[in-house]
């Protein structure tokens, strides 16, 4: 299963209500609902799909519901897994981001890297669509995404992924 996790210029949206009372801006908390990806090698297409969520994780035995927020300049990605018993929310990513018209731009910093990733955005009443691509001398990824903007109670509490410890 392919995690979604692809999200990652300098005026930050405050947010504004639509009419109908709805929050309309950027900032806060989304709920993705699907994505579809498209990856090139010399022109031709080696992996492609799609995947609603939530998802089943075979691996995991659970559903898979991931979630980012944009909040006063730090984005931040979630996983949910859902199981029979209950469930928990992992943190995966932090970085920072910066907003310019309707592209969005996140930063992640590893050791001594970065991995910079840009993003354009439609917001319509609490849904969003994205899209995002990216090409280098092996190819072009493209991606699109849907989510809808939900209380940041969903994520509330999250463990940080890296501090989870599996055993086998």
């Amino acid at each position: 299963m392919s995690n979604y996790y692809p999200i990652s210029n300098i005026i930050i949206w405050t947010g504004c209500t639509s009419k109908n009372g709805g929050d309309t801006s950027l900032e806060g908390t989304w709920r993705v609902t699907e994505q579809c990806w498209v990856d090139e090698e010399d022109g031709e297409i080696v992996d492609e799909g799609s995947e609603t969520y939530p998802a089943e994780d075979e691996e995991e035995d659970c559903l898979i519901q991931p979630y980012f927020q944009l909040k006063n300049n730090v984005f931040k990605s979630f996983s949910k897994h859902i199981y029979e018993e209950g469930s928990i929310v992992f943190l995966f990513g932090e970085g920072t981001y910066e907003v310019e018209g309707n592209t969005f731009t996140v930063t992640f910093e590893f050791e001594e890297e970065e991995d910079i990733s840009e993003y354009t955005y439609v917001i319509s009443g609490n849904k969003i669509s994205i899209s995002s691509e990216d090409v280098d001398e092996y190819g072009k990824y493209s991606a699109t995404m849907k989510a809808v903007k939900v209380s940041d109670s969903e994520v509330a509490g999250a463990i940080p992924w890296d501090f989870f410890e599996f055993e086998e």
